[in-house]
Formats: structure tokens, sequence, C-alpha cells
């Protein structure tokens, strides 16, 4: 979803990842895992 992406992003941004270096993240909820997760559906 966006939304995961987004948080994602905002973490890369973040003085949180200032050590990460070379890290490759999959968003995909887990469909490489073989566990994919069911999708939320949220009501607006």
């Amino acid at each position: 979803m966006p939304e995961e992406v987004a948080a994602v992003a905002l973490l890369l941004a973040s003085d949180d990842a200032s050590y990460m270096t070379g890290s490759e993240f999959n968003i995909d909820g887990g469909l490489l895992a073989g566990t994919a997760a069911t999708p939320t559906v949220v009501d607006q």
C-alpha cells in the first residue's frame, strides 16, 4: 500500500537511518518471503 512505501521513505530520510548502508527493502507484504499478507481494507 502507498502508506507502507511512504513509511519506509520517511524512515530512510530520518536520522534513524544514519547508520544504514547498502540495504535492500522489499515492500511487498511478504510476497517474496512466501507469506503474502492479506490486504487490510480501511473504511474512509
